[in-house]
């Protein structure tokens, strides 16, 4: 019985951000180890518009594409907008780029016209990155690490004033794309937003209102007048799908004002409730460079799911410390039961931690893979599991080439990431992948030793 043909590294990085790019979603699915014939590193990626890659046939695909379609429509659902397209029932030979993506409504995900049924078959929602087991009998567990990407996500500055040039520069140092939108020409201008990705001059409100806006927008209103403020503000509510976060700056004063008028035209008390205004956190903030780092932070407390806490009184290490007597050992690992019972998605804009765009790291690891020449020796590094304190988590990714020399990304520095390069130019030397155990803790008779105390699994291949 013939399967599709394995999906290396290299097409793996084309197809993941092609489909982003297109504004779909994309999960990525690794199988680690398992004994089975897609044992050793096979990659799968899905996305609405197909399923690429191969665990070895039989079986193993079967699942890996029942896993990659319940993640994929899981994903479609938190996000509220729907699917973007069909996953066909079994994946295609060869690896053709996603097309474009459609212009009317697209059909229910499903293959054959098929609606995947309600709840999860696999048994596990897919919050976030995560090392997940399947027991079989009489065979070794199969241990799968999976991802979901969307499209990267974007800020949406609707004004040019002084907020603007300092949430442009920061938005994109944090990854997201920066569009900076105004009605007049000398604000509206590619000189004075040089990180943006695009700046253009558009009528208020009226352009606003036909302009397109995604679940993972992040409109930020910061225009010059609480009539514009209103106006604008009433343009995003109520869009299908709703944005990931909308924030109007002003005075207690004028969003009062601003929320009256909405008020009065019916606009339900629920709707504003949605709404960040004065928008950012409480930072005692008064130049335009705080200002724009409290509203950058709330945007990511939103939609990181976190809860603004200081890590000093969350943690509150030294009073545990003091009740415990010691320091207390990392927990072993503990990989996620596919079979277990399932969870809950999160509903509305809140807490969406696991709503993972496509990061500015991640899109660097992908396109040196993409752009690389074949010649060109490389091997990827990706933390597949992280427990307790460590320097990073879930899904962090390194990019080394043939001499040991970091292309991109990072797994944490210091003797751990030392450990991983050993083991990436050890994987390059033989062709094979492997997976690297690092506890994180202060050794014996080592100087420098590692301060996290965690726990790190990191699975290294070549790029193929």
């Amino acid at each position: 019985m013939s399967h599709p043909p394995t999906l290396g590294l290299r097409e793996l990085a084309s197809l993941l951000l092609d489909t982003t790019d297109r504004g779909h979603p994309a999960v990525v699915l690794l199988l680690l180890d398992g004994g089975g014939p897609g044992a050793g590193g096979h990659w799968v990626l899905a996305s609405p518009t197909g399923v690429y890659g191969s665990w070895g046939g039989g079986h193993l695909d079967l699942w890996a594409q029942t896993l990659a379609r319940d993640a994929l429509r899981q994903a479609c659902e938190a996000w509220g907008a729907g699917p973007r397209g069909r996953i066909p029932n079994q994946p295609g030979e060869g690896h053709p780029p996603p097309p474009e993506p459609p212009t009317t409504s697209p059909p229910a995900l499903g293959g054959g016209g098929s609606v995947l049924a309600k709840g999860s078959p696999s048994g596990v929602r897919w919050r976030k990155p995560g090392l997940g087991v399947f027991p079989r009998q009489a065979a070794p567990a199969l241990k799968v690490f999976l991802e979901v990407y969307h499209p990267q996500p974007e800020w949406l500055l609707v004004g040019g004033g002084h907020l603007a040039h300092p949430l442009c520069a920061l938005g994109t140092l944090l990854g997201y794309r920066v569009v900076v939108l105004d009605d007049r020409p000398d604000f509206a201008r590619r000189e004075r937003f040089p990180e943006a990705h695009a700046v253009h001059i558009l009528d208020l409100p009226g352009g606003l209102a036909r302009w397109p806006i995604h679940p993972w927008s992040h409109v930020v209103l910061i225009t010059r007048a609480h009539q514009w403020d209103a106006a604008c503000l009433r343009a995003v509510l109520g869009r299908t799908p709703p944005p990931a976060y909308v924030g109007m700056i002003g005075s207690r004063r004028r969003i009062r004002t601003a929320f009256r008028a909405l008020l009065n035209e019916g606009i339900p008390p629920r709707v504003l409730e949605g709404v960040h205004a004065p928008v950012g956190l409480d930072l005692n903030a008064e130049t335009p460079a705080e200002i724009a780092l409290a509203v950058a932070a709330e945007i990511l407390l939103t939609t990181r799911g976190g809860t603004g806490t200081p890590l000093r009184e969350k943690e509150n290490v030294l009073a545990g410390l003091l009740a415990a007597g010691a320091e207390e050992e990392p927990s072993k690992l503990s990989p996620t039961p596919l079979t277990s019972p399932p969870g809950s998605l999160p509903s509305g804009s809140g807490a969406t931690g696991w709503r993972r765009g496509l990061s500015q790291e991640d899109r660097a690891v992908y396109e040196a893979l993409r752009g690389a020449e074949p010649a060109h020796r490389l091997c990827m590094a990706l933390v597949v599991e992280a427990l307790g304190s460590t320097p990073r988590g879930l899904g962090a990714k390194m990019l080394v080439d043939g001499e040991g020399r970091v292309v991109a990304g990072t797994v944490g520095g210091g003797w751990g990431e030392a450990e991983v390069l050993r083991a990436a130019r050890e994987s390059l030397r033989t062709g094979q992948p492997r997976l690297v155990s690092l506890s994180l803790t202060a050794r014996e008779g080592e100087g420098g030793g590692s301060v996290c105390g965690g726990h790190m699994e990191v699975w290294v291949a070549p790029a193929s």
